[in-house]
């Protein structure tokens, strides 16, 4: 879209119409993975799928308000955004894993997040 065009279209449109972001990734003894962050969208959303390395792990209910999430984008439905997943892996961790979410309402997806993160080498496995 050209810097014209763009310029007389509504603020709205400029604006992310979801967003997520992960607070806690940590790899806990026994091959456990533990994911916590939020989901926000304006639209509605009801979970949230997470994968790791291109597997997917495990599914979460969106369960809290987040006051400080919407206080920073008002332009967000006012709705539960807040989720924390716990998954034990069948395949050892890498030292680097990318952890992906993505944030549907029912079957319908509403937007992604992917990340790369380096976990502590003692709980990891070098494959």
């Amino acid at each position: 879209m050209s810097e014209a065009v763009a310029s007389w279209l509504p603020a709205w449109l400029h604006r992310r119409q979801c967003w997520a972001q992960l607070h806690e990734v940590a790899a806990l003894p026994g091959n456990v993975l533990t994911l916590r962050g939020w989901a926000a969208a304006t639209k509605r959303l009801t979970h949230v799928r997470a994968y790791c390395d291109g597997r997917c792990i495990g599914g979460a209910k969106l369960t809290s308000i987040r006051g400080d999430v919407f206080a920073r984008h008002r332009h967000f439905l006012l709705q539960r955004a807040g989720f924390c997943l716990s998954v034990q892996l069948k395949r050892p961790l890498r030292s680097k894993a990318q952890i992906s979410i993505v944030v549907l309402d029912g079957d319908r997806r509403r937007g992604w997040l992917a990340e790369t993160f380096e976990l502590a080498p003692e709980l990891t496995s070098a494959i």
